[in-house]
Formats: structure tokens, sequence, C-alpha cells
């Protein structure tokens, strides 16, 4: 977590700092209230210049506070995506809405204040190359066995870890995401070869339907003023949902993960972390909150409907669920099973 708090506290203060810098050296240009909130219709809130910038350092920081909380708890992997989104909120308040002070230099009436959508675009713009700096600077992984941080509480023994799966021959039972399971024995021939193992990811209907909703609301948004923000943000939400619906499970003897069109990488555990294989009957909304890719503090999940899941147990913290069909489990967990004994 350290890092985590230099990476993502360091940024928030550089944008803070801009920030300040930028209202300090435009003050005597700006008039006594400043437009501080657009509606459909023009501005409709105004502000005091420096009450504004504390307003945002303040929601800047409380967000920072919040998400910091979540990856303090979450599994490790969650660090990552929570560090992006605070160096993407710090760009779109510290460029998209603050930014909007450059633009009220010289104006005696904050509600002759123009259309505040052209800088929120250009706050989204920068939260992308910012999000990408985090992502860089975070570089995490799942530990495993052998790793130094997994020496802990939850971690397996080193007789553990040679024992592998338990053995017992079943059917997928149908147990919680979180409960009991059924194992599977291993074939005597290894299934990872090779090649990956790679089967689809069932798609469920609530991908499309919510790619669906997002599509049609970025088109609504068009006319309106929102729309240099609005429509791409939705549009590209909605391109990300339909890519969870083309998701593959790909097991090979480094490495289990779930991946779509070939290049973006949803879920990664690496072989040697984990420590065991199940089938659980996994319920998206009441187990995980919703569909997709869902992180909680027991785990993270890439679930797209009711029904079988694997488990992977991993000591770590970062226990994964995965949506499968009932038919590919048995050889998914032998594959798994295989690719762990080559790891011996």
């Amino acid at each position: 977590m350290t890092r985590w708090l230099i990476v993502t506290g360091g940024g928030t203060a550089l944008g803070a700092a801009g920030l300040i810098a930028t209202y300090l050296a435009i003050r005597a240009d700006l008039p006594p209230r400043v437009a501080s909130h657009w509606g459909l219709d023009g501005v409709d809130a105004t502000q005091d210049p420096a009450a504004l910038v504390a307003t945002l350092i303040a929601v800047n920081l409380g967000c920072l506070l919040l998400l910091g909380a979540l990856a303090a708890v979450g599994p490790i992997e969650v660090r990552r995506p929570l560090a992006m989104t605070v160096a993407a909120l710090t760009g779109v308040l510290m460029i998209g809405v603050g930014g909007t002070l450059w633009a009220q230099r010289g104006l005696a009436d904050p509600y002759a204040a123009t259309d505040a959508t052209r800088w929120l675009a250009l706050g989204f713009a920068a939260a992308a190359p910012l999000a990408g700096l985090a992502y860089w600077l975070l570089p995490t992984h799942i530990p495993t066995p052998r790793d130094p941080l997994s020496r802990g509480a939850g971690a397996p023994s080193a007789g553990e870890a040679e024992a592998g799966l338990s053995r017992g021959a079943g059917a997928a039972a149908g147990a919680s995401a979180g409960g009991a399971a059924a194992w599977f024995e291993s074939p005597s021939e290894p299934l990872v070869g090779d090649g990956p193992w790679i089967v689809p990811v069932p798609a469920g209907v609530s991908g499309y339907v919510i790619a669906g909703l997002l599509g049609v609301l970025a088109l609504g948004l068009v006319t309106t003023p929102a729309r240099w923000v609005a429509t791409p943000l939705f549009l590209m939400v909605a391109l990300g949902v339909l890519a969870m619906t083309r998701a593959q499970l790909v097991i090979d003897a480094e490495s289990v993960r779930v991946r779509s069109l070939g290049r973006i990488t949803w879920l990664r555990v690496p072989v040697r972390a984990i420590r065991g294989v199940e089938v659980a009957q996994a319920r998206p909304m009441a187990d995980f909150g919703g569909y997709g890719l869902r992180y909680t503090p027991a785990g993270r999940a890439f679930i797209t409907r009711p029904g079988p899941a694997l488990k992977l147990r991993v000591p770590t913290g970062a226990d994964t669920w995965i949506s499968l069909e009932a038919k590919d489990v048995p050889t998914a967990v032998a594959a798994i099973d295989a690719a762990r004994a080559r790891q011996r």
C-alpha cells in the first residue's frame, strides 16, 4: 500500500498544486463569483473562486481516501484499477472543472460563462494518460506460494502446496460461491500440452442489454450540450461491455486468465498461486453486486450470468470466480490440475 499511496497521493497533490497556482495567477481577472455548475440551459450555480478551488481539492482528496480504504481491504489486484480511477478523477476535476476558471477571466457576469463541456472533454482526454501512468507505476501481481508476500496468514504450507487438489470424483455441486464445492479427478493424460486450453466464457443476456442501453443513451445525448463528454464516454463503456461478452477462458502451463479479443486481459492468476479449484453456483447480484468484472473484499470475479463458476482458491486474498458452461467445468478443472502438476 505504501507505493499505492505515493503514486495516488503524489498525483493528487500535483493536481491540487497546479489548480492553486492557476487560481493565484488569474484571480485578479476573475469575477467575485464564478460559474461552478452548468445545466442544459446554461449556468445554474455560482461560487466564490477560492471556494470552488477548495471544493474541487476536497472532492479529489475524499475520493482518494475512500478508494484508498477499498484498496487496503480488497484483493491485491484491485489496487491498480483503483489507482487508475483516482488518477482519472484528478484529471477530470483539476483540468475539466478547474479549467473553467481560465475561461472566465475578464467576465463581469458569471452567468455569461460559455458552455463547460469542452473543458470537461479536455479533462476526460487528460484522464486517459493519467490513468495509464498510474497503471505503469503500479505493476501488481498475485503473489505465489514461493513469493515472500504470500508467506503469512492463509498461505499454504510446503506440504499443502505439494499436495495439490483434494481428490474426489463427482459432478458440480449446487453450492454458493463461497461455500462447499465439488472436486474432480484429474485425467491420466495432462490436458495442457504445447498450446493453451481455450473455451468461451458464456456471455449471458445482461451484457448485451446493458451495452444496448448505453448505446441508446449515447445517441440520445448527441443533441444535448453534454454531447462532447457524455456521448463518447457512454460509447466507450458500451464497447467495453460488449468486449466482455466475447471473453475466453485460457489455461496454459503458466496462468489461468480471462481475455477478450485476444488482447484485453480481464483477470490473470499464475498457476503457482492456485491452491485449489472448486466449482460453485454463482449468484451475480447476491454474491458480487453485479455482472462482469467484479472486486470484493473476498476476491474478484468475472461473472456473466447465474450458474456454474470456477472458483480458484488463492491464499493471498485473491480468490477468483469465473463463469463457465457446466459441460466445460470438469475439463477446465482437470486442465488447471495438469498445469499445476507441471509446476511442481
